[in-house]
């Protein structure tokens, strides 16, 4: 698809390996990474979706699908991802984070003032390398 396409094409210009998908929902833009041979991280503030997404990668690994065994997926909250998140984090960061849709516009702006927005893109970039694509 052009979807699948246009992000490939920006990761793989960018020389990404190391994704962290912040709002991975059941798993589907993960998925896609995971079968491109990406080293792919996912958290969801959901703990149904992040069940989902669980299960698909057990039927996956279960499958015999050895892509999926090192697919970390687990509960984030964007506002405390770097200490919070069940999600183990790769040793100096991540190449790129993805928050695809429109799941950063249903977060509520709690402090005003858009800090609460600034304070989640503060800690995306710090899941980041120097130079990482968000």
């Amino acid at each position: 698809s052009n979807y699948k396409s246009t992000l490939l094409s920006i990761l793989e210009g960018r020389n990404v390996r190391a994704v962290y998908d912040v709002a991975c929902a059941s798993g589907i833009d993960s998925i896609m990474l995971v079968e491109e041979g990406y080293d792919v991280s996912s958290s969801d503030a959901e703990e149904n979706m992040v069940a989902r997404a669980v299960n698909e990668k057990e039927r996956r690994v279960v499958g015999g699908d050895a892509r999926f065994a090192n697919w970390r997926v687990g509960w984030g909250d964007w506002l405390d991802l770097v200490d919070g998140a069940k999600v183990e984090h790769p040793e100096g960061g991540y190449d790129a984070i993805i928050c695809i849709g429109n799941s950063f516009t249903t977060l509520p702006d709690f402090e005003g003032e858009g800090k609460t927005h600034r304070r989640a893109l503060t800690n995306f970039k710090d899941l980041l390398k120097p130079g990482g694509v968000l």
